[in-house]
């Protein structure tokens, strides 16, 4: 295993920054709470919200202790909602079956998510789970717009192939964990990350590639694996942040 730093200068670049542009426009419409009304568990069954509406794409969804039954984000259900909230009071699971992006924050304090193998998309809002238990297979969940992750208080269950995705349109991202997270993290083009102290990740061999224009860039307070051929944009270690290699790891000092 080995570490290479590589430093080289480059005169006269031009650094075009687009971000609103990959906004979803959708505003927000209204906070549906989850009463589980309906003579079945699914999102698509309006009878299952208070006030007898389905979500749409501009909702906010509620969980909390107005109904405990459990709930399936089932096909007909929305693809994209505005936010997600699953409160203390809400004990029962939630699963979820197709693909889905929120638009802004999924904060969890109890209950259970079931993600089963569905890709789950934050757009401009983080991912904080500070209660319950979240169960992941294989899939992705993509944070899109330098928001952060922070599992620390509950159960997270993520299978190996869990890919925690932090694609280069913003950087700023941080990730909180208690002890080893079981997925894999990706982050890729300028992207920038801090992992938490007392976390734990093991990163994807493709981030970054050599030859390219840009790189990910990583703060470590915990502990970070790198796997092989991995080329980095800038590397800060702070005090009892750690790093292993599993190959040779690639430092490019732009």
């Amino acid at each position: 295993m080995a570490l290479v730093v590589v430093a080289r200068l480059l005169l006269g670049a031009v650094l075009l920054v687009l971000s609103a542009a990959y906004m979803p426009s959708a505003a927000h419409a209204a906070t549906i709470t989850w009463g589980g009304g309906g003579a079945t568990k699914n999102w698509s069954d309006c009878a299952n919200w208070v006030g007898g509406s389905c979500p749409g794409s501009g909702d906010s969804v509620v969980f909390n202790n107005t109904s405990t039954k459990d709930s399936i984000i089932d096909s007909s259900a929305p693809s994209t909602i505005y936010g997600f909230s699953i409160n203390t009071g809400y004990t029962g699971t939630i699963v979820q079956q197709r693909d889905m992006t929120i638009n802004t924050s999924f904060t969890q304090a109890a209950g259970t998510f079931d993600q089963g193998t569905s890709g789950l998309t934050m757009w401009s809002g983080s991912l904080i789970v500070s209660g319950g238990v979240v169960n992941a297979g294989a899939g992705t969940t993509a944070f899109m717009n330098g928001q952060s992750f922070n599992s620390t208080g509950s159960t997270y269950n993520a299978s190996s192939t869990r890919v925690m995705q932090f694609p280069d349109i913003y950087s700023g991202s941080v990730f909180t964990c208690t002890g080893t997270f079981p997925g894999t993290v990706s982050v890729t083009g300028n992207g920038g990350l801090t992992v938490g102290a007392g976390c734990t990740i093991n990163t994807a061999d493709t981030t970054g590639t050599a030859g390219g224009g840009t790189h990910p860039v990583f703060a470590v307070n915990g502990t970070v694996h790198f796997g092989t051929t991995v080329v980095l944009g800038g590397l800060t270690i702070n005090n009892g942040g750690t790093v292993t290699t599993s190959g040779t790891t690639h430092v490019v000092l732009w």
